[in-house]
């Protein structure tokens, strides 16, 4: 028997897939000496006719969430982590977007660095969880009303569970700051 969680898990699965697909059909046609004669409403039919699927209910396609998370998320924590801020979650600026008080975690007062680091494991681990309210219809309540549940478990201690619940809007608040971050960062060094 298949469960919700497996069957949300392959739905956002096909949407990312699909999503690559999308990019990989529009930069054919970009490079195309067929670009100029393509408008992208007549493209984006035409590519969901080939695909044999029904135009998305919300207005993007779920699937670009999660490439976004995993660049802006596993990629920077991987390569950049020394540059988040390593002061107590709690008194994070708001800028990084990711403060709340939806998070469960046995260490007691944690810092950005740690609650990245849990995220970024339960994206590598695959335990993630999209929760799309059913009147979404709009961009805005897109990124405000839909939330990511991220579940992080200490594979050496089954009872270090970290759980925290973010809306579209904090991850892409959090991404862009660190993206800021980094390259400011970078910048500073040439």
């Amino acid at each position: 028997m298949v469960d919700n969680q497996e069957i949300d898990a392959i739905d956002l699965l096909t949407n990312s897939m699909n999503s690559m697909s999308f990019l990989y059909e529009i930069s054919n046609v970009i490079f195309s000496s067929d670009r100029d004669k393509i408008t992208v409403g007549g493209f984006y039919d035409a590519w969901i006719r080939n695909i044999g699927s029904s135009v998305d209910r919300v207005p993007i396609n779920l699937g670009i969430i999660l490439g976004y998370l995993y660049c802006g998320f596993l990629y920077t924590k991987e390569n950049w982590d020394y540059l988040l801020p390593d002061i107590a979650f709690v008194d994070a600026d708001e800028k990084y977007g990711i403060i709340t008080d939806n998070f469960i975690c046995r260490v007691q007062n944690p810092n950005v660095r740690y609650v990245v680091r849990r995220i970024r494991n339960a994206l590598a681990h695959g335990n993630i969880f999209l929760n799309v309210p059913d009147y979404i219809t709009t961009k805005e309540q897109l990124y405000s009303d839909v939330t990511i549940r991220f579940k992080d478990i200490n594979q050496k201690d089954s009872k270090d569970i970290f759980e925290i619940e973010l809306s579209i809007n904090q991850l892409t608040k959090f991404i862009h700051t660190f993206q800021e971050v980094i390259y400011q960062n970078v910048k500073s060094r040439l």
